[in-house]
């Protein structure tokens, strides 16, 4: 594969140029020779280059204590010490490169690489064979490549003999890229090899049609590109033809009718560390037929296109060519040479393909590297990879994928979760959705939509699924007796198909279970609403939402607002009152979870009564519940309100509030409180007397949490709910 810069139009290189070698001097660039000019205090050299002030003789011993002591390193003082000590200068780019690879902290492993940026790209004008085997110390850095590429201009024939004596993939993948741009090249470099680099030179160019690249390459990156009559017939018409290899510019009106013509000056160019012909190729659906090298180059150019939610406009003629899978291949395939290559941020686009590529094994790989990697220091990695899974469930309309997105929100490590909110948000907004609609029609159904899919049969034996008010399944036999777990099949029995479905059931109902009822304990603590339309759709007919719809109670309140009423869900999930008489649900009515602070100690023990004699387990505490109300006093503070606690807890208690949507207040590290969003302008914060590091917290296992204060338009349901949040802390161990 060809990059931008390989296949750039140069004029044709002479003989002597082609056989051009190392003379071991430095040339001076003229932006080299200006910065000596302008420097204080310096002559600027001579034209050749090779003399230096003699008081510049000691500057290695200088430039490695300014390394030591992490300062800012000239660009004017590291051209003086390429002009005076070459081998230092090669030395001391090894010792940031190593040091670039051992710093754990990723603030010092940035300034390791840009002082290593900023020594090679002065070291590249030192024409000395010793710079290629520093550059393929470490040949999967893409600064490496680029300077391994500006190398072949210069060296031809001796940079690829090089290569073809290193054994390694990269330097053969450059070697074939390479020919491929200069199809001519061959015929010099076959007779300088020797038989080693002649053996390996075969084999890395055998399968390649050097008359279809030449033709290919004569058309350059306006010209006119030969047919591709070699390619299957249902190969997209943009992938036999790229708009950048015509033959014209485009004129404005065949941009404004066809989008895929607007390219930008410069095209982005594919990585060098991506061998399309080792690369999974996609498969076209009609023929059956996998792409060739080449217009799978074009294809990852298109991608190489893209930009954070603004797709090439051609991939939407390209992609629906290929068959699903292969392209998910292709994808994942793509990642893996990004992460071998570590992970070069001007390739980004390589993860942002993910979501026109990935399925769900791409997903699946994908929650795991998310997960892993603010732990390497790559917290924007990880921001771009929850965008990717968003665009996943907006382009691919993958419900999947935005349940992850939704886990990430609720269940994910605490920095990652305002992002995956955001994405949520995002994603509710393209589809005409607030964040809750869009979670509540990503509950999944498990598979339980019709009557036989809650029968288990094992041979003869049959058994019925339930499920109890913690939403876990069980199962009961013909006599109606409860099993937990559904019986071990006998050899006779040829049961598996409903064996792995009863595992698979058992496995989801549990991380739905944890999920949903910790949602609707919030709902109810946030005072959150229905319509009528989506009450019924989520607590009526969704066959486990409905199940813990049945054990709770609810409000209903017309649009005029007065007359509320109480109701709950009989067996047949039809609405009723205290007294077993139906309930009309107006079409504009919203609908709330009831909460005991708002309802009269009569309603309260009429209800209580009614739990007990149908004995309803609610799944989380509600006609029970605590209530906690602050004092007239207290209410009537001018600021806000606060209250006074000196409360003595445990530090994991407080960690454990941290995995609970509660944020840090504090200095980097070091936390003097927790803060709780409650929406809409309102928060409720907690100050700590004596304050921990999250780093290291058992230093002070002791903490007192000193008072609780409550911000913006608070309601009494929510300042209820943190004071018995924050009663219920357990108090430290003796």
């Amino acid at each position: 594969m060809t990059s931008s810069k390989a296949t750039a139009q140069t004029p044709p290189l002479s003989t002597a140029d082609i056989h051009a070698t190392p003379d071991g001097q430095f040339h001076w660039s003229p932006a080299n020779r200006q910065l000596l000019a302008q420097a204080q205090e310096l002559p600027a050299p001579d034209e050749a280059g090779m003399t230096a002030p003699e008081q510049n003789r000691d500057f290695y011993a200088s430039f490695r204590r300014a390394a030591r002591l992490d300062q800012r390193l000239e660009v004017v003082e590291l051209v003086q010490l390429l002009h005076c000590q070459p081998q230092a200068a090669f030395d001391v780019f090894r010792g940031l490169l190593s040091g670039m690879e051992s710093a754990y902290e990723p603030m010092l492993r940035k300034s390791e690489y840009s002082k290593a940026r900023k020594l090679l790209a002065i070291m590249m004008d030192w024409h000395d064979a010793r710079l290629l085997d520093l550059l393929m110390i470490y040949d999967n850095e893409p600064m490496m490549q680029e300077a391994l590429l500006n190398c072949v201009p210069r060296w031809p024939l001796y940079t690829l003999r090089y290569l073809l004596d290193q054994r390694t993939r990269h330097s053969g993948t450059f070697v074939v890229n390479n020919l491929r741009a200069h199809p001519d090249w061959l015929e010099h470099l076959r007779p300088t090899c020797s038989e080693a680099q002649l053996d390996r030179l075969n084999r890395l160019t055998t399968d390649i049609d050097w008359a279809s690249w030449s033709a290919t390459d004569q058309g350059g990156a306006h010209g006119n590109a030969a047919p591709a009559a070699h390619l299957p017939p249902d190969t997209p018409a943009l992938l036999r033809e790229p708009p950048w290899l015509r033959a014209t510019k485009p004129t404005a009106k065949e941009k404004a009718t066809q989008p895929w013509l607007k390219l930008p000056t410069k095209l982005p160019g594919v990585p060098h560390y991506i061998d399309t012909e080792k690369l999974a190729k996609p498969v076209l659906r009609e023929s059956g037929l996998p792409l060739s090298s080449e217009p799978t180059q074009h294809l990852l150019q298109m991608l190489a296109l893209c930009k954070p939610r603004q797709p090439y406009s051609g991939l939407a003629q390209v992609l629906p060519a290929f068959t699903p899978t292969s392209l998910a291949e292709m994808g994942r395939k793509l990642c893996l040479d990004w992460a071998v290559a570590r992970y070069p941020t001007e390739h980004n686009w390589i993860l942002l393909a993910q979501a026109w590529l990935g399925d769900t094994t791409t997903l699946e790989e994908l929650k795991d590297d998310i997960a892993d990697w603010p732990s390497e220091g790559a917290f924007g990695r990880a921001k771009l990879g929850l965008q990717v899974i968003a665009d996943m469930g907006i382009y691919q309309q993958s419900d999947e994928a935005l349940r992850a997105l939704v886990r990430f929100a609720e269940k994910g490590k605490p920095s990652l979760r305002g992002p995956a909110r955001q994405q949520i948000q995002i994603a509710a907004q393209g589809m005409g959705l607030s964040p809750d609609q869009l979670t509540d029609r990503l509950v999944p159904t498990l598979g339980l939509t019709e009557a036989q899919d809650w029968q288990f049969s094992l041979g003869q034996r049959h058994y019925t699924l339930h499920f109890d008010e913690s939403l876990l399944p069980y199962v009961t036999d013909a006599k109606g007796t409860r099993l937990k777990d559904l019986p071990k099949p006998t050899t006779s029995e040829q049961a598996e198909d409903d064996v792995r479905r009863w595992k698979a059931l058992k496995k989801s109902a549990r991380t739905l279970a944890s999920e949903q009822i910790a949602r609707l304990e919030l709902a109810m603590m946030g005072t959150r609403d229905w319509t009528r339309s989506d009450f019924e759709r989520i607590f009526m007919q969704h066959p486990l939402l409905r199940l813990l719809g049945q054990r709770l109670l609810w409000v209903n309140t017309p649009p005029d607002g007065g007359g509320v009423t109480l109701f709950r869900l009989s067996e047949e999930f039809s609405p009723l009152n205290a007294q077993d008489e139906p309930v009309t649900l107006p079409d504009n009515t919203r609908i709330t979870l009831a909460h005991p602070l708002e309802m009269t100690p009569e309603e309260l023990a009429v209800w209580q009564q009614v739990w007990d004699d149908y004995r309803i387990v609610p799944p989380f505490e509600q006609l029970h519940r605590a209530v906690l109300r602050l004092t007239p006093e207290e209410l009537t503070q001018p600021a806000h309100i606060v209250r006074q606690l000196d409360q003595p807890v445990a530090v994991g208690s407080l960690l454990g509030l941290l995995q609970k949507n509660w944020t840090r207040v504090g200095d980097g590290a070091d936390v003097f409180g927790l803060r709780l969003a409650l929406g809409e302008g309102a928060s409720a914060t907690v100050d700590l007397q004596e304050g921990f590091c999250v780093a290291v917290p058992n230093s002070t296992p002791v903490q007192h949490l000193r008072e609780v204060g409550f911000h913006g338009p608070c309601t009494d349901r929510q300042r209820s709910e943190v004071l018995r949040t924050l009663s219920l802390l357990p108090p430290p161990t003796a």
